[in-house]
């Protein structure tokens, strides 16, 4: 239940994705391309200051594998209702995130050796 917690927006922002599919919108992409700069933003700013990221994370339970989902699913559903650069823009975040994971993974390694 704390990753449904932690991660309601992400889940939100999934669902309007895929809502993508069946309702022809503006309205609804303009909302998701306001959030996907969001999100692209956060994720550089967390790859020049992983520090940040690092104390914004403490607690937090979620699973690695879940954000790769979630980005995995977003980028998918985006390539097969055809908005290209929507799509490109979540596999950019998916990049980013995994950039950063592995930043602050060999952060980690530095520090107990």
């Amino acid at each position: 239940m704390n990753i449904l917690k932690e991660n309601l927006l992400d889940l939100l922002a999934l669902l309007t994705i895929a809502s993508t599919v069946f309702i022809d919108s503006q309205g609804l992409i303009i909302g998701l391309w306001i959030y996907t700069s969001l999100v692209i933003l956060s994720k550089l700013v967390g790859l020049f200051f992983p520090s940040l990221v690092q104390k914004v994370n403490k607690g937090i339970v979620t699973p690695i594998y879940f954000y790769h989902i979630v980005y995995l699913l977003s980028a998918a559903i985006l390539i097969y209702t055809g908005a290209w650069y929507l799509a490109g823009s979540w596999l950019l975040i998916w990049l980013l995130s995994w950039i950063s994971f592995r930043r602050i993974l060999q952060q980690g390694k530095k520090t107990t050796n």
